[in-house]
């Protein structure tokens, strides 16, 4: 079964998240990909799996967070396209 939609809301570190970017694998074209709470070292893995990824494009990104969150924390969306 492919998949649809994978949210990454887990262990932040850069090896954690870059091992959760392979959940790619599983997921159909039009698929989204959430990674949530995430900060500059973790967005930078992100980043850096997928540049060489041109079926994967930058969706959205958080520029500003809701006035109680973290300000050092980002939402990120990437939807397969091919």
């Amino acid at each position: 079964t492919m998949l649809d939609m994978v949210l990454v809301d887990g262990n932040h570190s850069p090896w954690a998240v870059t091992k959760d970017c392979k959940w790619s694998h599983h997921c159909k074209v039009g698929a989204v990909m959430c990674f949530d709470d995430w900060i500059s070292t973790t967005r930078d893995a992100v980043r850096e799996y997928f540049k060489d990824k041109p079926n994967w494009i930058l969706e959205y990104e958080s520029t500003s967070p809701p006035p109680d969150a973290n300000r050092g924390w980002a939402v990120t969306l990437l939807r397969k396209n091919a």
